[in-house]
Formats: C-alpha cells, structure tokens, sequence
C-alpha cells in the first residue's frame, strides 16, 4: 500500500524499491509483475530485467509474464523480440485482449509504419471483439487523428464525437 501510495504522489523510484522489497518477501506472482512494471516506468532496464527473470522461475510463462517479456524488449528497443511475445500471449490466449491491447500501448507512437499498421489491425481487432473496452477505441481515435483524418478519428474517438456533438448543439461548428 505504501508503494502504491508513494507512486500515484509521483515519487516511483522510491516505489520501485518498496516493490523489490515486497516481491522478496511475498514472492507473490500480481507484486513481481508490479515490481517489474515500475523497474520499467523508472527506466530501470537491468532492475526490470533481474525482476522478470526471478519471476519467470516462480510464476513461469503465463500470459502476463509474455506480456512484461514483450514490453522490456520494447524498452530495451528489440522491437522483433518484443513483437513475438506479444505474438507468443495472443496466441496462447486468443480471446484474451490484454497481449494486443499492451502491444497497441507500447507502440502506439512508433515512427515506424510497419509497426503502426500492426498496431492498427490490433485496435481493429479490439474494437471488433470488445468492443466494451475505451482504451482500444481512444487508441484508435488518436490513431486517426494523428494522421489528420479528422472524420474518421470522430468516428472512432468517443471523445471526439462528444466534442463535434456540443460544438453542433452551440453553432460552433
């Protein structure tokens, strides 16, 4: 609790070693995966590294655990190795969104195009299959609206169709 206090007040460095230190004690599988999460956050490759391996032994290969493979890779900018355990999750558990939803987030803001079109096809495939998920759908708003195709992101962007909706009812649009 304190650890979660003392990030969400921003101080996460301090936080990341209150989560080492729980992970120790614990090794409870939900603390090593926040303890990795906020190895990662502060930038701490090596740390996120050590983390995930001691928790790999413990917990070993369940989707989450592919999910923190693909993300440190992502960090450690091995885009080939981060794609295939986020390949590796989705295919594990193909009615599990979680593995296309974290590749969505990690490179969602890639230059590269290949990559944006895969993150375009998991936003798809979200929107398609759970469609009671927000992040997938403002992912995808923002997708759009990035590449200046404003009537599209409206369509897809639940924020962006509340904005054109008021901005219709006040004449100011």
């Amino acid at each position: 609790e304190t650890a979660d206090l003392l990030r969400s007040m921003g101080r996460t460095q301090e936080a990341m070693v209150l989560y080492q230190a729980a992970w120790k004690q614990s090794r409870a599988t939900a603390v090593g995966q926040t303890a990795v999460l906020a190895a990662l956050a502060e930038g701490e490759l090596k740390i996120a590294a050590e983390l995930l391996a001691d928790l790999e032994t413990v917990a070993g290969e369940p989707l989450e655990v592919r999910i923190l493979q693909g993300k440190l890779a992502a960090a450690r900018g091995l885009t080939d190795q981060a794609m295939r355990a986020f390949d590796e999750a989705a295919k594990n558990a193909p009615e599990d969104p979680r593995p296309l939803y974290h590749r969505a987030v990690t490179f969602r803001h890639s230059q590269d195009e290949t990559i944006q079109k895969r993150v375009l096809i998991d936003l798809l495939k979200l929107q398609r299959d759970h469609p009671y998920l927000a992040g997938p759908r403002e992912m995808l708003g923002d997708w759009y609206l990035r590449r200046g195709e404003f009537e599209e992101a409206g369509q897809r962007w639940p924020v962006a169709q509340c904005c054109d909706d008021v901005g219709s009812q006040n004449g100011t649009r």
